[in-house]
């Protein structure tokens, strides 16, 4: 849904409106269309003709928008207090200019509130009529004369959709579920791994100032919030460091591979998790990276160019459709890495969106991709193989449960425990990082070995 481009041009005369309407007009194809909001900050700025120097409305736009998700449910409830007929009835890019201006009311650290109050009406009046920028002031100057700090219990009432949240209670009890919603609410710092072929921490640190390192794994360095576009960073650019978030790092960090060993990541996706393996090879490994995704496949190659490594070998294979048959041509595997599709409950602080794009009909349609994924990979596994399975969610149904389905299926199975704890949580054959004790996202891990 697009709103009318002369509309929206003279909505946008100025940074602060121009930065506002970007974010509204993101945040209305997010909820509508499922787009990602960055892409859409771009692709509208672009359309619109909006390229300043610098991009600063584009990247105000994209820090509100990432804001104004993370706290949806909070926002929501203090305007459908004081809209008739709640949020629901308020016409939809409304809707989000209402939002945007909520949160900049209720948080600290945004627009002073007769600014966004000003804004906010200002963007209606020139897009949807007066009449209706006189129902924003009302609604908003209600707002702001009652706007409350958000207290604990709000924020983890409201930062993610109900069916969730119990889901989150009824899988690791109201203390966690709690302490999870509260964790989803904050901008996640970025990460980033070093590459230890290349370089040691010592030798990159410097690079990035105020970085911490991880008390995981010396390989990992934590980065302030606000570090900037680490991909254009010259360490990254020079292949000593890659940009991965944490938690995906600490999946792939204690995955043993032997000289000799031939590995499969069977959804490698882009390859920062096969490229994380390249880097610690030992000499003669021979590494597989499949993915159904051949544009994803594509770019592996500029990536271990980048980081100085031998090219691995590319498949594109739809697991699903090709069954235990596929990727036959490349024989058995002694390491398999299934970072299957999932719904990605556990990065919503991350992104923001997932949680209000994702449902429960979701869940079970993925449990069913897990499923036939994973046999059809445990069929390419060598005798004495070790197949790691892992999904970025926090959800039994992605996690254990499959894992419980798979060793059902395939007695010849046994779980071995190789994820240490700390920061990992033991749950049944596998283990999670549980975002609020280890400080990375979400994540559920097993690793099974073959008889």
């Amino acid at each position: 849904m697009r709103l009318d481009d002369a509309d929206l041009r003279r909505a946008g005369d100025g940074l602060g409106l121009r930065s506002r309407v970007l974010a509204a007009a993101a945040l209305l194809r997010a909820e509508t269309d499922g787009a990602f909001p960055a892409l859409v900050v771009r692709s509208e700025s672009e359309r619109l003709g909006w390229n300043e120097p610098a991009d600063r409305a584009a990247a105000i736009a994209l820090a509100l928008v990432q804001s104004t998700l993370r706290r949806r449910g909070i926002l929501d409830a203090r305007i459908s207090a004081f809209a008739r007929g709640g949020i629901e009835a308020i016409e939809p890019f409304m809707r989000q200019v209402f939002r945007i201006a909520t949160n900049e009311l209720i948080w600290p650290g945004h627009a002073a509130p007769y600014a966004a109050v000003h804004c906010a009406v200002e963007i209606v009046k020139r897009t949807r009529g007066p009449a209706r920028a006189g129902f924003a002031n009302a609604v908003l100057r209600g707002i702001a004369r009652d706007a409350a700090p958000v207290d604990a219990g709000e924020a983890a009432r409201h930062a993610m959709p109900e069916w969730l949240r119990a889901r989150l209670e009824t899988a690791w009890g109201p203390d966690a579920a709690r302490a999870l919603a509260l964790w989803s609410l904050a901008e996640p710092a970025p990460a980033v791994r070093i590459n230890r072929g290349r370089a040691s921490p010592d030798d990159v640190a410097p690079a990035f100032p105020g970085c911490a390192p991880s008390p995981w794994t010396p390989f990992c360095l934590r980065l302030p919030i606000g570090s900037g576009y680490l991909i254009a960073h010259a360490a990254v650019r020079d292949g000593l460091a890659s940009v991965q978030e944490e938690g995906s790092f600490l999946v792939t960090d204690p995955i043993p591979i032997a000289r000799g060993d031939a590995f499969l990541d069977a959804c490698a996706g882009r390859g920062n998790k096969t490229a994380a393996i390249a880097e610690r090879a030992p000499d003669g490994v021979r590494i597989v990276a499949a993915d159904v995704n051949a544009r994803k496949l594509g770019q592996l190659a500029g990536e271990f160019s980048r980081l100085g490594l031998p090219q691995p070998v590319a498949r594109t294979v739809d697991w699903i459709a090709a069954g235990a048959g596929a990727g036959a041509e490349d024989g058995c595997f002694d390491v398999v890495l299934v970072d299957a599709p999932c719904t990605g409950a556990g990065t919503i602080s991350r992104r923001p969106e997932i949680r209000w794009r994702i449902g429960e009909d979701d869940v079970a349609r993925l449990a069913r991709v897990q499923d036939a994924v994973l046999a059809a990979t445990a069929a390419r596994l060598a005798p004495g193989g070790l197949l790691v399975y892992a999904v970025c969610s926090l959800l039994p149904d992605e996690g254990e449960r499959r894992i419980a389905a798979l060793l059902s299926a395939r007695p010849d199975l046994h779980a071995e425990p190789i994820f240490p704890s700390p920061p990992w949580t033991r749950t049944g054959a596998g283990a999670v990082l549980l975002p609020h004790l280890s400080g990375t996202d979400g994540f559920f891990a097993a690793a099974l070995r073959a008889s």
